[in-house]
Order: C-alpha cells, then sequence, then structure tokens
C-alpha cells in the first residue's frame, strides 16, 4: 500500500523478511520514525518564531496603512503641503486599500492561486523549492531537515542489508525537497 507505506518502510521490512531479521528491521524502523517526529518537532519549533514575527509585522502594517496613515492625509491635506512623489504614493496606496478591501482580497486570492498551481507542476515545484533554499534563515533549516532525513534513511536501509545504490534510491524518495532529489 504505497499510499500509507514509504519505500523506505516497504523495503526495510522486506529486506528483514528476507534476511530472517524482521524484529531488528522493526526496530530500526521505529527508531527511525522517532527520530523524524524529533527532528520535525524542532524545525516547527524553529520556524515559528519567524513566523510569529512576520505575521505580527504585516498585522502591524495593515494596521498603520488603513488606520494611521489616513489621518495623516487628511493632516496633510488641511495644510495644502507640498509631498514627496513617495509619500504620495504611499497615501493613495492606503487610500486605495480603505476604500477597495475587495480589490486587494481578489489580488491576494488571485496570487494565492497562481502560486498553487505552479506549485501543483514539477517544474514549478522545483523552482520554487530551489527559491526555498535561498531564504536566510529558512534555507538552511530546509537543507538540514532533508540532509538529517536522508542520512538516517540510508543509515537503516544499508544497516538491513540493501545494497548502496538501492538505499540511495529508496532514501532520496524520504525528501521533501525536489532539489536534493533530482541532485541524488
Amino acid at each position: 500500500h504505497p499510499k500509507y507505506f514509504s519505500d523506505y518502510l516497504v523495503e526495510s521490512i522486506a529486506v528483514g523478511e528476507i534476511t530472517g531479521k524482521l524484529s531488528e528491521s522493526m526496530d530500526r524502523i521505529s527508531t527511525d520514525l522517532e527520530r523524524d517526529y524529533e527532528l520535525s518537532k524542532k524545525v516547527q519549533g524553529a520556524l515559528a518564531y519567524p513566523v510569529i514575527v512576520i505575521v505580527v509585522m504585516v498585522a502591524v502594517i495593515i494596521a498603520v496603512s488603513t488606520l494611521i496613515l489616513p489621518q495623516i492625509a487628511k493632516l496633510f491635506e488641511e495644510l495644502n503641503a507640498p509631498l514627496p512623489l513617495i509619500t504620495k504614493i504611499l497615501l493613495n496606496t492606503t487610500v486605495f486599500m480603505k476604500n477597495h478591501p475587495y480589490y486587494i482580497t481578489l489580488s491576494l486570492l488571485g496570487i494565492i492561486m497562481i502560486f498553487y498551481f505552479i506549485y501543483k507542476s514539477k517544474r514549478g515545484r522545483y523552482a520554487v523549492h530551489k527559491a526555498f533554499l535561498k531564504l536566510p534563515i529558512f534555507g538552511e533549516l530546509i537543507k538540514e531537515f532533508n540532509l538529517a532525513r536522508f542520512f538516517r534513511a540510508l543509515e537503516s536501509l544499508m544497516m538491513s542489508g540493501v545494497s548502496l545504490v538501492k538505499s540511495v534510491d529508496i532514501a532520496k524518495k524520504t525528501l521533501k525537497n525536489d532539489v536534493f532529489k533530482k541532485s541524488l
């Protein structure tokens, strides 16, 4: 049942059955699954803080754009003061956002849908994965997570008696990043 079990698990069990060391293979699989779960939790914990900071930052920008800047725009109108081009653009953008929230919502939904369809294609997903690897904080975490997962699976398969070539082929299927998969 490949929908429920990875090639790594199936191959480890098959090798354990062939060699007569099924209990050892099952113990190794159990240990690997526990380590993988712990690694996933560590990555989630490491990503929690930056995500919270980004969400708060976006909320502050939206609040400033919709609540404070329109009042500043009224002040500038009353003073009839000449404004720099960037200030005019910023004020007009906030007025547009306040007067046309539906356009903003539809634009965001459109961007999300475009990203979704790009990600669904093989080339698009590869490009997104490659871009993620270049992100300042997240890129290193993605690299470390994928490498740790790959080498754990490779070690386990080789200890079970699977050949190196077949072990690499199976272990690469445990990776979440297409750039690493293609490299292997």
